[in-house]
């Protein structure tokens, strides 16, 4: 609901700030939290492949050589992306759904392989400050077009290296602070509905701590 909220009232103040940001199928397919449905489900697919088999890869060489695989083939989908939608053209909706989230198998692989941080590259993503970044990068997606909305201005006034710089901060706080008092409670509450939950339920609510102030 919180989320739904953020994208309606993210909507009324991108419109305002610009007419041509006015429903349609760029801001549908973009913005459209429906729409995201379809990553978030391969997302869920990728996690419950994860649980099922966290043993996939054991040696760290082999882990390590699938992790650099997956980083350049999403570097080859980022810079090919268009070539790769264009083979839905002929289904416009469905070729610009493309075009926005051609590296969606490829990002849900990645989540599966990285997750089971047996590789150089994925040991040394588990810093706490990467990991609290990833944790707030939801959060960072619903709310900076909200930001970028009023702040894209600034510039002129302050010059564009500065506004740049304070807009990722206010970015960069703003998705904190939703993490830590909207999402980090939200999980946990819906996590502890029902006292016959499976073990492995009640394991992970006790896992989402809330980080010490």
């Amino acid at each position: 609901m919180g989320c739904a909220a953020l994208a309606v009232a993210n909507q009324h103040f991108l419109v305002a700030a610009d007419p041509s940001n006015a429903v349609s199928w760029h801001i549908f397919v973009y913005m459209g939290p429906l729409v995201r449905i379809i990553e978030f489900s391969v997302g869920v697919l990728a996690a419950k492949a994860f649980l099922a088999n966290r043993s996939f890869v054991s040696d760290r060489l082999s882990a390590t050589v699938l992790e650099v695989g997956l980083l350049a083939g999403i570097v080859v989908a980022s810079v090919y992306y268009l070539q790769i939608a264009n083979i839905l053209r002929d289904y416009p909706a469905v070729h610009y759904w493309a075009r926005m989230t051609s590296g969606t198998v490829l990002f849900a692989i990645a989540v599966y392989i990285f997750a089971s941080n047996r590789g150089w590259l994925s040991q040394a993503l588990s810093h706490p400050v990467l990991v609290r970044l990833g944790e707030i990068s939801f959060a960072f997606y619903m709310s900076h077009q909200f930001i970028l909305a009023r702040t894209w201005r600034w510039s002129d006034a302050i010059g564009a290296p500065a506004a740049s710089f304070l807009t990722i901060v206010l970015c960069l706080s703003v998705a904190y602070a939703i993490w830590r008092f909207v999402e980090a409670p939200a999980r946990r509450l819906i996590l502890s509905v029902g006292s016959d939950r499976p073990l492995a339920a009640r394991a992970a609510q006790k896992s989402v701590a809330m980080p010490r102030s």
